[in-house]
């Protein structure tokens, strides 16, 4: 068993790692947690780790909600939809009630959203031929938004260059 001092010593290490690693960004705690378990060096870190944790989230260096906002956000920024900002927080183990929470609600802020994406990245062209219609929309699923939103972009469109 380790004296209380190598205890000590561990956790005042396993403090600081996870200090420097807030100091760059927001992470999630389950994040967190993965990134301090690949630095700990004695059997008893796990316990450890989930000392420091908790006294990050006391003192309001680590909050998930506050990491969830934040990722929402820049990924909004990057033209990301619903579907694939979710499936991304899920991976980094955010509870999807606190998904929920972050997430802006809204058939029109997203489809608003989408529009905003397809003509940043399409501008004003329509799309005439059908390999084309298909790239555009492989594009914007992949970013995460629903192909039931996407047809009548395309669409509206084609309506529009006619």
């Amino acid at each position: 068993m380790p004296e209380a001092s190598d205890t000590d010593a561990e956790l005042h290490r396993l403090s600081n790692a996870a200090l420097a690693l807030l100091a760059r960004r927001d992470y999630s705690s389950a994040e967190l947690r993965e990134r301090l378990l690949k630095r700990s060096s004695t059997a008893e870190s796990e316990q450890l780790i989930e000392q420091v944790l908790s006294a990050l989230a006391e003192q309001g260096y680590q909050s998930d909600e506050r990491f969830c906002e934040s990722f929402v956000r820049y990924r909004l920024e990057q033209g990301k939809g619903p579907l694939k900002i979710r499936q991304d927080l899920r991976l980094k183990k955010i509870d999807d009630s606190l998904i929920d929470q972050c997430m802006p609600s809204g058939d029109s802020f997203w489809r608003e959203h989408a529009e905003k994406t397809y003509r940043r990245k399409f501008g004003d062209q329509p799309a005439t031929e059908q390999k084309e219609v298909a790239r555009r929309l492989r594009f914007m699923v992949s970013r995460g938004y629903s192909a039931s939103w996407v047809y009548p972009l395309i669409d509206r469109q084609l309506e529009h260059a006619d």
